[in-house]
């Protein structure tokens, strides 16, 4: 007789309960009332999308994209298994042998591992670059193979590909000595859907399907709802969390709009009780100076490659931006010596982030609660509006409550 299994909510979640929900209640309510007094109206968008969605609008390379969505196809077969079977198909008469070698039981194992004439091959395959370990854990496979068998030849690598490679996987494959190869899958078009890490990006799509555009004047949305990132769990981090946002789309990039907005999001706090903030914001730029700056970034960045943890180091390449968000303290003193985006802003930016300091100025008693408007040096690469970052993180407020606030989100 099987023993009784007691049930729990999945690590990384977490049930919400009376009193508490009539707390959660309360504090979605208000910002209803904040936000529609603003002339914002609700969005409710769906929990999940199609994987390329948050892939072409978030980054490829970031690291939600590529080791924290929960992802899975629609339907039919994966394009992985579809390529493994294609590729083994094409190259049946050169193998010898095709498995999982057990070299690699007590790791992360590749898809394929071939012996032929010319000795071993180890082999991944994708649909296409969104994850930029991939090469990474290719040559992981190829030191422990090496590590297991000294006397054998070296290891060849393969990556193969459903779709042509981003040329940064093309470059950083060939200077490390993976070969790629390219295989079409006629009349194959599977869906990838994946649960919302954000909502800014269904935001933009519900934008351009509905045609919103051809609205008069700026659309005012803010949405209120779980988002998913598999993610570690630990204290105060869950898999599935919650946000408030808020978005403004349209023509118009006056800098007002983003004053309003922060405006907003103050007059809400003081609404739910937080007594104490302090406002910081800057500016990424635009499409002018920003590719500069993450090249001059990218420079200055190598040359103390050596002294960054490995993820800093993956993301010199990768997206630079990402460093200066690093929490890791040995890498504080040399992120605080890196150049300022402030420094290198064109013209058009440093105009409209003067204005918005204005803006802001002028909103007399909603903000009266900013202790410091400051620059920062670190800033989000996550963030594609096209100026100003606004991070706003309440000192004191509600018991059991630790909100934050980044770019117009609000997470309890």
């Amino acid at each position: 007789m099987s023993e009784k299994k007691q049930f729990r909510a999945i690590k990384g979640t977490r049930d919400i309960l009376p009193p508490d929900s009539a707390r959660w209640n309360w504090f979605e309510n208000t910002a209803r009332e904040v936000f529609e007094s603003y002339n914002f109206g609700e969005i409710r968008l769906p929990i999940f999308e199609e994987t390329d969605l948050f892939a072409r609008a978030i980054g490829a390379d970031t690291d939600i994209v590529s080791k924290e969505m929960f992802t899975w196809n629609e339907s039919g077969p994966s394009v992985e298994s579809t390529l493994q079977q294609m590729w083994l198909l094409k190259h049946s008469a050169e193998l010898h042998s095709a498995s999982s070698h057990p070299v690699f039981a007590n790791r992360a194992r590749p898809d394929l591992v071939v012996r032929t004439d010319e000795g071993v091959s180890i082999i991944e395959f994708k649909r296409r670059t969104i994850n930029q370990l991939t090469v990474a854990n290719v040559l992981q496979y190829r030191k422990a193979f090496e590590e297991q068998f000294p006397k054998e030849k070296s290891a060849k690598l393969l990556l193969v590909f459903a779709e042509e490679p981003s040329a940064f996987v093309d470059k950083l494959a060939r200077e490390n000595g993976v070969e790629i190869e390219v295989l079409s899958i006629p009349d194959y078009e599977p869906q990838q859907v994946s649960l919302r890490p954000e909502a800014t990006v269904s935001v933009c799509r519900t934008y351009i399907e509905h045609n919103m555009q051809a609205l008069p004047g700026n659309q005012k949305l803010y949405y209120i709802g779980p988002m998913f990132r598999r993610e570690r769990p630990q204290k105060g981090r869950y898999r599935q969390f919650y946000q408030i946002g808020a978005e403004v789309l349209g023509q118009s990039d006056a800098p007002a709009i983003d004053a309003e907005v922060l405006e907003m999001l103050l007059v809400f706090f003081r609404r739910v009780g937080l007594t104490r903030t302090t406002l910081y914001v800057n500016s990424i730029g635009d499409k002018n100076c920003r590719p500069q700056y993450v090249e001059l970034l990218r420079e200055e960045l190598r040359k103390v490659k050596d002294k960054l943890k490995e993820d800093s180091q993956r993301r010199i390449e990768t997206n630079p931006l990402r460093v200066l968000d690093s929490k890791i303290p040995e890498e504080q003193p040399m992120i605080e010596t890196l150049p300022r985006i402030s420094d290198h802003l064109c013209d058009d930016c440093r105009a409209h982030f003067a204005r918005l300091k204005e803006e802001l100025n002028l909103r007399g008693n909603n903000i009266s609660d900013i202790n410091a408007l400051r620059n920062l040096t670190k800033l989000s690469s996550l963030d594609i509006a096209a100026n100003p970052i606004k991070d706003c993180t309440p000192i004191r407020g509600l018991p059991g409550y630790e909100e934050q606030w980044e770019h117009g989100i609000i997470s309890p």
